[in-house]
């Protein structure tokens, strides 16, 4: 017999929501054929049905952001408007807070939308550099001190071609 489909595994009578099941539970009905090592860890269980272990997708995704952008724990905690020892915290698998989590998201999408007008490799030094389209500013202090979206509306000018 082929590996069960998690409705298999919830049970037909069974309303709980398959996701919100506990490995223990999951373990108690029965896993995909995965080996034998599935059947004793319930990480592995986790992962299957869930697709990884949450805390350990952010904190990847977190070091990808840094690594990305080409900064220090340090400067990314002055982007995300947070502490080094925060940045640290995230880094070792601690889940931040929904706040923290939206401004990450939207530091990764920066990132992406600045991968449209600028080489990846000159993002570090660009966000370093005074600008002119941000009254000489840094870009990066014109996103510590919130006003992002002047960073949004020097990307949207550079893509469409048109003069601020």
């Amino acid at each position: 017999m082929g590996a069960k489909t998690p409705r298999q595994i919830a049970g037909k009578g069974n309303t709980k929501p398959f996701l919100s099941m506990t490995p223990k539970t999951l373990l108690a009905k029965g896993t995909p054929k995965v080996g034998k090592a599935a059947y004793k860890s319930k990480r592995v269980v986790l992962e299957a049905f869930t697709g990884g272990d949450k805390n350990s997708l952010f904190r990847r995704q977190l070091m990808e952001l840094r690594t990305k952008f080409g900064i220090s724990q340090k400067a990314l905690a002055h982007l995300a408007s947070s502490s080094q020892r925060a940045i640290a915290r995230w880094e070792a698998g601690e889940q931040p807070g929904e706040l923290a989590k939206r401004t990450l998201t939207e530091l990764s999408r920066l990132h992406g939308a600045l991968t449209d007008v600028i080489q990846k490799e000159f993002i570090p030094e660009w966000l370093e550099a005074p600008n002119e389209a941000l009254a000489g500013l840094k870009p990066r202090e014109v996103v510590e001190r919130g006003e992002i979206d002047r960073i949004w509306s020097l990307i949207y000018f550079l893509k469409s071609g048109e003069p601020s």
